[in-house]
């Protein structure tokens, strides 16, 4: 076939064709898998109610802060979007080998900062931030990153620190610019008094998160087990204290008669004297026993540790039976 007929059938080829090629970045190959990067969603919606509780605690106003998106995109792509002026945190996240970067939105910082001053938090026009009121977005971004070592203390054992505040995106050197990230975006708006809304932004650096991609896998509190088969939190757990209930039996009364009782009346059970009073911790039942006294406290004296291993209502408590 002739060129110049090959260009003719190019140039005659359907539209729809031509609609079904979609661009595709080499660099920007995904790290995390869709498990993965649901847990990290999951867990960031704790994240967002801590923001808006601190957050509003600050302002003395109520907060709505409300998950909007997830993606991974490279750390070039994420500094190009981002809009200057800004409100930049870095966050040191020790022992993770890169920071995190906090954003929050100008125009939502500077009203934040006129509420902190005594104003009423209109929106201002978007501008850089003072000297005075960098101070200030300090310890507004105090909360985030409150909630953030909160949010991250699932699968690690971090201390968020503000390493830096910039407002330039382009001074940001926490990854190279082909390095992905996973971008979580939030709205954030103040409701009480003169309404304010903007976007906080969290930037992970695949480097930050890569000492907790198996623990984004299993899970928050998933710890491996150990050769036995038993937890590693089983020795702490040993020593945990649990409330036990005992249910001696169950009786229904009318609203006079109960009004009407005095020292000495009694209460006819559904139960025969002789059966076992019911354990029960958390509403699941645990034991069955004998009630008893020992010295001037009650006590339970313990038959069997299932219900299902109780025998006749009539047999006689094991010997040594021990107190609980």
């Amino acid at each position: 076939m002739a060129a110049t007929e090959l260009a003719a059938d190019a140039a005659t080829a359907p539209a729809s064709s031509v609609d079904r090629c979609e661009p595709y970045d080499f660099r920007g190959t995904a790290k995390f898998g869709r498990e993965q990067v649901r847990a990290l969603q999951v867990a960031h919606e704790a994240f967002a109610r801590r923001v808006a509780s601190l957050l509003g605690a600050q302002l003395r106003g109520l907060v709505q802060v409300e998950p909007m998106g997830i993606e991974q995109v490279t750390f070039d792509d994420y500094v190009r979007s981002t809009p200057t002026p800004a409100v930049l945190g870095v966050i040191d996240c020790q022992p993770l080998p890169a920071p995190v970067v906090i954003d929050l939105d100008i125009s939502l910082a500077l009203s934040v900062v006129d509420r902190m001053l005594g104003g009423d938090g209109r929106p201002t026009a978007v501008r850089r931030p003072t000297d005075l009121e960098s101070d200030l977005l300090r310890d507004v971004l105090g909360g985030p990153m409150q909630a953030l070592g909160s949010t991250l203390e699932a699968y690690a054992e971090v201390q968020p620190q503000l390493a830096a505040l910039e407002d330039n995106p382009q001074l940001l050197q926490v990854a190279g610019p082909a390095d992905l990230a996973l971008v979580l975006t939030f709205r954030v708006a103040i409701v009480q008094g003169a309404q304010a809304e903007g976007v906080l932004t969290l930037c992970y650096p695949v480097a930050a998160l890569e000492p907790i991609v198996e623990q984004l896998s299993r899970g928050p509190g998933q710890d491996e087990p150990h050769g036995d088969g038993t937890s590693p939190l089983a020795p702490l757990l040993a020593d945990t204290r649990l409330d036990m209930r005992v249910r001696l039996g169950a009786a229904q009364v009318s609203a006079a008669a109960l009004a009407a009782l005095e020292p000495g009346d009694v209460i006819r059970l559904d139960v025969d004297p002789d059966e076992p009073a019911v354990a029960s911790v958390g509403g699941r039942e645990v034991a069955l026993g004998h009630i008893g006294r020992r010295g001037r406290r009650l006590a339970l004296l313990v038959r069997a540790a299932r219900p299902d291993l109780v025998g006749p209502a009539d047999a006689e408590p094991p010997s040594g039976g021990r107190d609980e």
